[in-house]
């Protein structure tokens, strides 16, 4: 567990280019500018391994305890899966194949103390419990494109649950490594917004390749509880891969057929500021205050239906996408539909996406509005603190005839 006197952050993915574009402080009527601040009960049917005494790091915010012996003095309450049944064999996906460890991983000096692993038949899920590090010997070089995928279940809390692709398996350069998925200790690592809380599943993408790229020699697991040494935590189906990232073209679904807008967007006069646009396969990430329009030429009818998967990575004023004719901000809350955001503006959804959770939706247009349209709309705006984060994915527009 370390103590860092550096401050969480803000941006769970990635901290957005601030622009130097300079911008009016005026906001339309229907817009405040500011708002509110807001698997085992018992050992695992092999021993787990035994590990050497080390004296613990001083770089701990809580000094790990000695333990007499290497064998875990508290295991947790809960019974072990009946998938957990062997430990040598670990085994994930690198760029589309399977890599199989070979040996033992290699525990961190003076954090991994307490505890061990347990690895599912098929071997693709990975349990560790009590205060446990494992580095396990992958040599991977990340560029900016590199992902890292999997799904983590935290079954008991700890201080620290990570993942991470390093260059070492010494905790003081981890720090600058481990993406930190949850416990109590947010301020050690590379902290993401959308943590795991106790008792929960969830399935992450993360582009490591924001944070740091380079030659790395191990695939890093963190399952940190130095004070109780019972945290539990699993993660199945690890996959890393080169994702495409920072192109120029958005993707999306017209009447099933896929389309590819290459022109820029526009930003919508006074409201669109500063931030970042981030395309991610067939996703578009906006962070900051952005409102951008894309040229889309579309005649909707009342059978028009518009499908999108919202992620509110992190909450802004008004989150939302719509379809058309003009791209000013009084004619946009007409034809904006609201899917996140801490203020009521455009057209209400009967559901905002809450900070850290996904929506799909599934949006009859033509019962709001029809005619020609001209623009593909998203909106991200965050005047005040400029540090709202969306994701759209899975954009599709079609004619639905019941």
């Amino acid at each position: 567990t370390i103590l860092s006197t550096l401050p969480p952050s803000k941006h769970p993915i990635q901290k957005p280019s601030l622009l130097p574009t300079k911008y009016s402080s005026g906001q339309p009527t229907s817009l405040p500018s500011r708002y509110p601040s807001r698997l085992p009960t018992q050992p695992p049917t092999q021993t787990p391994f035994k590990f050497s005494i080390i004296k613990p790091s001083d770089i701990p915010t809580i000094a790990p305890s000695i333990e007499k012996t290497s064998i875990p003095t508290q295991y947790p309450s809960h019974q072990p899966t009946s998938l957990i049944s062997q430990t040598k064999y670990f085994s994930f996906l690198v760029a589309s194949k399977t890599f199989q460890t070979k040996n033992e991983p290699k525990g961190t000096p003076g954090q991994d103390l307490v505890g061990g692993i347990s690895v599912s038949v098929n071997t693709k899920t990975i349990e560790l419990y009590g205060n446990t590090w494992k580095a396990f010997p992958l040599d991977y070089i990340v560029t900016k494109n590199t992902f890292i995928k999997f799904e983590l279940t935290i079954k008991r809390g700890g201080e620290i649950f990570g993942i991470a692709l390093s260059e070492s398996n010494v905790v003081g350069h981890l720090k600058s490594r481990v993406i930190n998925l949850g416990g109590s200790q947010t301020r050690w690592g590379i902290f993401q917004e959308m943590a795991t809380k106790p008792g929960k599943t969830k399935q992450y993408n993360i582009n490591v390749g924001k944070y740091y790229v380079g030659q790395m020699h191990y695939l890093v697991l963190v399952n940190d509880d130095d004070k109780k040494k019972n945290a539990v935590s699993s993660f199945t189906k690890i996959s890393i891969y080169e994702g495409i990232t920072n192109k120029s073209s958005l993707f999306l679904r017209i009447n099933s057929v896929k389309q590819e807008i290459r022109m820029q967007p526009v930003g919508t006069p006074k409201q669109d500021f500063e931030g970042q646009v981030e395309y991610i396969e067939n996703s578009i990430v906006l962070s900051g205050n952005l409102w951008k329009a894309f040229n889309l030429i579309y005649k909707v009818t009342k059978f028009t239906v518009l499908e999108v998967e919202f992620r509110n990575h992190k909450m802004g004023e008004i989150q939302g996408i719509g379809l058309s004719e003009e791209n000013d901000v009084r004619h946009l809350e007409k034809r904006i539909f609201q899917l996140g955001g801490i203020q009521s503006w455009g057209i209400k959804m009967p559901t905002k996406t809450p900070q850290g959770k996904s929506q799909s939706y599934r949006i009859h247009i033509g019962k709001y509005y029809t005619g020609t349209m001209k623009y593909l709309v998203f909106i991200n705006d965050d005047d005040f603190y400029k540090s709202g984060i969306s994701s759209f994915e899975n954009i599709s527009i079609y004619e639905y005839k019941s």
